[in-house]
């Protein structure tokens, strides 16, 4: 199975089913689909244009916005950060309940991604960084930290700009859009800093995810006990529910008979050149190598395809890798499947849809 064609369009389709549902709710919605897509995008661009934290490579897909940037990218940002989002409005949470709930449910959905993608070579990532150094099966614990964090800041930061107003008005909506790009990954990031202190050697590690979406929880149960008397739960949204189980089932067919070590890369990657040339890094405060060295990295794919590339002419960072074999692959399709179920579960959850009429009166913001 050409897995990474098979993804590409899949974001594409599912962006589709967004806008649809966007434009067919609200302003507010359709408010909030374009700033996933401005606020994802500029994420991304800042990740790349700072030296300390450019630690990823995207393969080439069949439309590239830039030779690093494929049109999916954007598409993908929208899902982790749209359904979250909007799904969250359709409960009775408190502000930041909602933001912790959209923040839990981004994390969960993107983690299976992050494992598909890392394993069938739709990204790489750089082999020493130190902000990537712990991992579960291949996928940084950074990244996974990354998007639980992310998602909440954008939730919280479209929200408490916009007061979740069906009909929004354009000063709130310029204030919005001001306001949650400059800051929604600077606040993310300032989160993961404090977070990062109970991390192993303070880096993102097990420690700091489990803390965090432990917090997040503690912050729905909160809601859910001490103001139980407001809490009637989720509304139902047909339209929603099948957009998350064509996601899911999209990546539990890419997982079942996708085979990696068919998989094979040409694209950008991490530069090749000399063996351990140090390099300090300003924002964990460690040093790493500058360039992968072919023959001590560490990946999970490797060059048995094609011949190593060579740098004696100065450093490479256009050429070819190669999948490889999963190393227990029950126990990845296990995890996998048991991350969708969940995401699926909350991405889904409502009760008897509620009248247009009956959901205004009961809840005016929506």
């Amino acid at each position: 199975m050409p897995t990474f064609l098979v993804g590409e369009y899949v974001f594409i389709v599912l962006a589709l089913l967004s806008f649809y549902h966007a434009f067919s709710n609200s302003r507010l919605h359709a408010f909030t689909w374009v700033m996933t897509f401005v606020v994802g995008t500029a994420n991304d661009v800042i990740f790349m244009a700072l030296p300390s934290v450019d630690n990823f490579w995207q393969a080439q897909a069949t439309i590239m916005l830039t030779p690093r940037l494929p049109l999916y990218i954007p598409c993908v940002y929208n899902l982790f950060m749209y359904w979250p989002v909007v799904t969250s409005w359709r409960s009775d949470l408190s502000l930041l309940g909602k933001s912790a709930f959209a923040g839990i449910l981004g994390c969960l959905l993107y983690a299976p991604y992050d494992m598909i993608g890392v394993k069938f070579l739709w990204w790489t990532w750089h082999d020493t960084y130190a902000g990537l150094r712990y991992r579960f099966f291949g996928v940084p614990m950074g990244s996974t930290l990354w998007t639980l964090t992310f998602v909440w800041a954008f939730s919280l930061l479209i929200n408490s700009t916009t007061k979740e107003q069906r009909n929004i008005g354009f000063g709130r909506m310029l204030f919005s859009t001001v306001t949650s790009a400059l800051f929604s990954t600077p606040l993310m990031m300032a989160v993961m800093g404090v977070i990062q202190l109970v991390g192993t050697e303070g880096l993102p590690s097990l420690p700091c995810f489990t803390s965090c979406f432990s917090l997040f929880v503690g912050i729905i149960a909160w809601d859910y006990i001490y103001r139980k008397d407001s809490i009637r739960g989720f509304t139902k949204d047909s339209l929603a529910t099948f957009a998350m189980r064509f996601y899911v089932y999209s990546l539990v067919a890419i997982g079942l008979f996708g085979t990696p070590e068919n998989h094979v890369s040409t694209g950008l990657h991490q530069r090749i050149g000399p063996c351990r040339v140090e390099q300090f890094d300003i924002i964990t405060q460690t040093t790493q190598y500058e360039f992968l060295c072919p023959s001590e990295f560490t990946a999970v794919w490797d060059f048995s395809c094609t011949d190593v590339p060579s740098a004696s002419s100065g450093p490479v960072e256009w050429y070819t890798v190669c999948g490889t074999p999963h190393d227990n692959q029950q126990l990845w399709l296990g995890v996998l499947f048991s991350i969708l179920v969940v995401a699926l579960r909350l991405a889904t959850l409502g009760g008897t849809r509620l009248s247009e009429s009956k959901t205004q009166k009961s809840n005016p913001k929506l």
